[in-house]
């Protein structure tokens, strides 16, 4: 019988007690790696940048997202350890572990999610373009519709690659192509669960948005261990607890 959401949210909040400390700086020190980075390029962009300032911008941007991968590739891998109990944990510094480890795997994994992102708000981008002209409602109608179905799209590939980097990150001799079969494989059946668990985390958003970020801190080291608890327990490997399938 599979886990509850309620019950890996609660699992989650167990396996990161006294464990805060470790994840929340794995997800600082990487959000400031990027940020260093992209602090030089971010000022070289001037109020009226030239097509060239705005390219290298673009491109710089892209490099990031894609440092970033790694890094979050990472921060997964603490995550399982934390989940599956192990006695010495990492410190901080796996975040770079997977830089010298086959990052090209998680970087084409993240060139093509980031591909498929595009892709679903291409339906807003368009009708935002050619409906410019029209009346003031019924652009706004034609953009509030494109959104859904944009927002919709986006959901949807989230929900389908959601195992992506855990299925890379633990069968190092899979290429991408067989990890993306397995991934999909193992969400058949887990979608609308991963959909509610994704739903109940959208106060924690709006409050993280609202302490100007901050919150972030806290939410998201609580969602990735929700993730990682969600992944092991579709693969039959979410460590036993106490009240599981008993939870009130």
């Amino acid at each position: 019988m599979s886990v509850t959401a309620q019950e890996i949210k609660r699992i989650s909040r167990d396996n990161l007690n006294n464990k805060y400390r470790l994840v929340m700086g794995a997800f600082i020190l990487a959000n400031l790696v990027t940020a260093v980075i992209e602090l030089p390029f971010s000022k070289f962009l001037s109020d009226n940048p030239t097509i060239t300032q705005t390219i290298i911008y673009y491109v710089v941007e892209f490099l990031i997202a894609l440092v970033s991968i790694v890094m979050t590739v990472g921060q997964y891998s603490i995550h399982l350890d934390i989940a599956r109990q192990k006695r010495e944990l990492p410190s901080q510094l796996r975040i770079f572990h997977y830089f010298k480890n086959q990052p090209d795997r998680y970087i084409l994994a993240g060139i093509l999610l980031l591909v498929l992102t595009v892709i679903s708000v291409l339906p807003l981008l368009a009708v935002s373009f050619l409906a410019e002209s029209m009346p003031d409602i019924t652009y706004i109608v034609l953009v509030a519709v494109a959104g859904i179905v944009s927002l919709v799209l986006f959901v949807v590939i989230q929900l389908h690659f959601a195992l992506l980097y855990f299925v890379l990150l633990e069968h190092s001799e899979m290429g991408l192509g067989d990890a993306i079969r397995v991934s999909l494989g193992l969400m058949k059946g887990h979608k609308m669960r991963l959909f509610k668990l994704y739903i109940s985390f959208v106060g924690f958003d709006l409050l993280s948005v609202l302490s100007l970020g901050i919150g972030f801190v806290w939410v998201v080291p609580y969602q990735m261990q929700v993730t990682t608890n969600f992944y092991l327990d579709v693969i039959g490997e979410l460590p036993e607890h106490p009240y599981m399938n008993h939870y009130v």
